[in-house]
């Protein structure tokens, strides 16, 4: 992230964070920009006629000797079937935005957060990388079911531990635009199904998301259920 209001968009702004010079090296005023940097691998084998995988992900919120620094992580692992007609791939994960919760040595309000970009590291008030944001420990154990006529069913179920420091860090800039950063700690399960067919020459996407408790955001509170829709066409 670099430039916006009162900030340098210039040649050697952009070069400054190719090159990781940042940090404030040159003072707070000079700092280039949000930089961060991400590394993920992923195995998969055969195992008969279906397949399975493990992956991994770490982010680097920072830089020490030219590696990531200030960490946070990501497990999981895959699987596909042939049952009820169709095609399936499971997958379960586990997600810790906490920097370097992991190490022993937890930095809250360090990951998709920076001390010029006050708003986070979010698009229309959600967060770029993990849809939980940052600082959050999150489970999730879900599938995808692939019909023979070309539709899909998705169900995913999630437990979250959700702004586990209690000190939310995100400044919302006005009222244009919500901002789903937790207010305080809590901890919330959440269920997801979606369904995709094509329908009228487009693609037709439903989903549905319910929790069990309302949550509190720094923009306000969202009620525990949710419904919507898309309808996609390709010229």
């Amino acid at each position: 992230m670099f430039g916006g209001r009162q900030r340098s968009e210039g040649a050697s702004t952009v070069l400054d964070a190719l090159i990781g010079r940042d940090n404030s090296q040159d003072g707070a005023d000079d700092d280039p920009g949000n930089q961060l940097a991400s590394i993920d691998v992923r195995y998969g084998f055969a195992l008969g006629d279906h397949t399975l995988g493990v992956y991994t992900e770490v982010l680097g919120e920072d830089e020490a000797g030219l590696l990531p620094a200030k960490k946070s992580w990501l497990f999981g692992a895959d699987a596909t079937s042939a049952l009820w007609g169709g095609q399936q791939q499971w997958f379960v994960e586990h997600i810790n935005t906490v920097a370097n919760d992991l190490d022993g040595n937890s930095v809250p309000n360090v990951t998709y957060e920076h001390f010029q970009y006050r708003s986070g590291y979010n698009h229309f008030g959600r967060a770029i990388g993990a849809s939980f944001g940052g600082d959050t420990r999150a489970t999730t154990l879900g599938g995808y079911h692939f019909f023979q006529g070309g539709g899909t069913l998705s169900v995913s179920v999630s437990y979250a531990d959700l702004n586990v420091d209690d000190n939310p860090r995100v400044q919302v800039p006005g009222d244009d635009i919500f901002y789903f950063a937790p207010a305080e700690r809590s901890t919330a399960a959440f269920v997801s199904i979606g369904y995709g067919t094509h329908f009228l020459s487009g693609w037709l996407d439903l989903n549905a998301q319910g929790s069990n408790q309302k949550t509190d955001f720094v923009s306000g509170a969202r009620d525990r259920w949710s419904l919507s829709g898309e309808w996609t066409y390709r010229f």
